[in-house]
């Protein structure tokens, strides 16, 4: 076991990014915290951002889109604690299970999988600690720490993340911690409520729900021809899978009525694939040191600009002049 401790508009249009700071501030103190999909955002940055290099030639284009997350984040998350979680490979426990786990996924781009050793250098340089379990994803490892923060009776808990899976942790109304996610793509803060108008179903069905209508993205098997409406509509009548899965016999003769009575153990597997783990080994607990630094007093974190030609964002955060490499940057 290997624990790394690594340096027109819909109806949910995105807000304004002052009314989205001030939704997000409201629990602001040491007790809540800030858990970043990390895997999920270099991938994000890599294909959302142009192609960049730095001094020495090598791309760095998804660095600077992580790093300039980065400091939306803490604008975004004042106070929080923060961490970012990484992958470090398939999960063994799914592949286990299926092993045509994720297997339709193609391997990581050479040049993002050149940036990563460097966003790891840069959630170090600003000052955001990153763990990474051999044998575990970061939707785990989030979990985990969503575990530990109701262990210790945080305030609230933000993931950031656009993975359909990490809705599971969303907490209900009124409950504490009061867990969301932050889906910084549509600048949209996910609660119990959004959950419901986005998808149809609570949180807590967020799981029977994939397995109903599987994930692509992850090659989890569903149902053949049950679709997120169709979900929506067994689970708002039935309440869970098991109950929409022992109600099947008796419904009404259909293709979907069929498949649901001969995918029925698929199903199951596909609860199972998509059921996040809140146990896994080696996580740190939570706590104060964690808390977020100025950038004046991150010693590591000017080097690293400067180091990789990231001149604008040094202005921004230090206001200086022009480091030694000058280039043209693009935000994230």
């Amino acid at each position: 076991m290997l624990v790394a401790l690594l340096a027109g508009a819909p109806r949910w249009a995105s807000p304004t990014l002052p009314a989205l700071r001030h939704r997000c501030t409201a629990s602001s103190a040491a007790d809540s915290v800030c858990l970043i999909d990390s895997h999920n955002l270099a991938y994000r940055m890599h294909f959302g951002m142009r192609p960049l290099t730095g001094p020495s030639g090598e791309p760095v284009h998804a660095v600077l889109g992580f790093c300039n997350k980065l400091v939306q984040l803490r604008t975004l998350f004042p106070n929080h604690l923060m961490l970012a979680a990484f992958d470090t490979g398939k999960s063994e426990a799914r592949t286990e299970m299926l092993a045509e786990y994720k297997g339709t996924r193609v391997s990581m781009p050479n040049d993002l999988s050149t940036q990563m050793r460097l966003i790891h250098e840069a959630t170090h340089a600003f000052g955001v600690p990153s763990v990474g379990v051999l044998g575990y994803e970061a939707d785990d490892i989030i979990a985990t720490c969503v575990h530990k923060a109701r262990k210790h009776d945080f305030a609230a808990v933000s993931v950031v993340s656009t993975d359909k899976d990490l809705l599971q942790l969303v907490s209900r109304s009124g409950t504490t911690p009061n867990v969301t996610v932050y889906d910084d793509r549509r600048k949209l803060l996910i609660d119990a409520a959004r959950v419901k108008e986005l998808h149809g179903v609570e949180a807590h069905q967020i799981v029977d729900y994939l397995a109903l209508v599987g994930d692509n993205s992850d090659n989890v098997p569903g149902v053949p021809g049950v679709g997120p409406k169709s979900a929506a509509k067994f689970l708002l009548e039935h309440g869970d899978l098991e109950a929409v899965l022992g109600a099947a016999p008796t419904m009404r003769k259909s293709k979907r009525q069929q498949a649901l009575v001969d995918f029925a153990e698929t199903a199951r597997l596909a609860q199972r694939l998509v059921t996040l783990q809140y146990d896994v080994p080696g996580v740190p607990e939570l706590h104060e040191p964690w808390v977020q630094t100025p950038f004046a007093e991150l010693p590591d974190l000017q080097p690293f600009l400067q180091a990789h030609g990231f001149a604008q964002l040094e202005r921004r955060l230090f206001g200086v002049a022009a480091g030694k490499f000058r280039k043209l940057e693009s935000g994230g």
